[in-house]
């Protein structure tokens, strides 16, 4: 597959969207009314561009393919395994993704990742919680906005970062489709990897709904389809097509991933969770993808990590939660 094509592809439907809104209602980001915005089943304010409307209501509109059994499947799964999801998420996708030099570079100019890492991570497991729960995709539920939400985010962080002059045209367009759909990788494929590594015996069919699951998100997220691989060893085939191309060790994967690892080391000292942070991190990419990001590990924290993952594959056995997994976790409107 020819990937440097979508490098030059952002999403033009969004990017259209975000254009008019710039221009006529620039202040519709920071109000209430898109602040709370965030039920499927809430109409969109006629006061809003015909454009906005008409984009919401085209794409919104769930594939004929979407099947409400595997749907509710795979939200069980989620359900089932949130906890280590969701650590595999802020220890293993997210740093992953900063391996890529040229998509870190975007986000580390976006600068929320560096100079708010506690927010950005809010929002991610927010919307990971709103697109995956059980009724994500009901009439009550937050899954359908919360995608529209972070499409538009893409698209305006696009329009921004592609003006600034430090931007060069050989990184290709900022978020574009194949930094998408390397991302959407990371949230499905990196996931299921991450949750082997933790001692989940994810099944075959169990690792298809979910793969399916985040095609159906990337469908709607804008990611063409082309990008949007069906099975398992098709998502593996383009991930490390995609790893071959990008990765290499650069100083914004190196400072994301710093500021990442010390906010969340930080937030353990704060609570009754203590994970060994860089140690479980280099365990689930490796050494080669940890030697990128300058993640560092004494012998000692690769004992205290061991222990840590002996002791997932404990609880799943026997079926019992230990503290860590019992935490409350913050939720924001997108």
């Amino acid at each position: 597959m020819d990937l440097e094509k979508f490098r030059l592809i952002g999403d033009p439907p969004a990017d259209a969207v975000v254009e008019v809104i710039q221009r006529d209602m620039p202040e519709l980001w920071a109000s209430d009314k898109w602040k709370n915005f965030s039920r499927n089943n809430q109409k969109p304010d006629d006061t809003w561009p015909k454009e906005l409307i008409r984009f919401i209501n085209q794409n919104e509109v769930l594939p004929e393919d979407s099947l409400p059994k595997r749907l509710k499947r795979t939200q069980e799964f989620f359900s089932k395994h949130q906890p280590l999801i969701l650590l595999c998420l802020g220890l293993y996708s997210l740093p992953y993704c900063y391996a890529a030099a040229n998509g870190a570079k975007v986000l580390y100019h976006s600068k929320r990742l560096r100079e708010a890492p506690g927010k950005r991570l809010t929002e991610t497991a927010s919307f990971v919680l709103d697109v995956s729960e059980p009724g994500a995709f009901d009439a009550n539920g937050k899954g359908l906005r919360s995608i529209l939400k972070v499409r538009l985010m893409h698209a305006l962080t696009r329009s921004y970062i592609k003006n600034q002059p430090f931007w060069q045209n050989d990184w290709g367009l900022p978020i574009n489709q194949e930094d998408m759909a390397g991302t959407n990788l990371a949230f499905s494929l990196i996931v299921l990897r991450g949750l082997r590594k933790l001692g989940v015996d994810v099944k075959g069919a169990e690792s298809k709904d979910f793969l399916q699951y985040w095609n159906l998100i990337g469908h709607l997220l804008g990611i063409e389809k082309e990008l949007l691989k069906g099975n398992v060893k098709e998502a593996l085939l383009l991930e490390k097509h995609i790893a071959k191309r990008h990765f290499v060790s650069s100083n914004e994967g190196i400072e994301l991933t710093a500021s990442l690892r010390k906010h969340i080391e930080n937030e353990m000292r704060n609570s009754a969770i203590h994970l060994p942070v860089s140690a479980l991190m280099a365990y689930l990419l490796g050494s080669e993808i940890s030697k990128m990001l300058d993640i560092e590990t004494t012998p000692f924290d690769k004992v205290v990590a061991k222990s840590f993952v002996s002791l997932s594959k404990i609880q799943l056995l026997i079926g019992r939660d230990f503290q860590w997994q019992r935490q409350e976790i913050d939720r924001v409107n997108l």
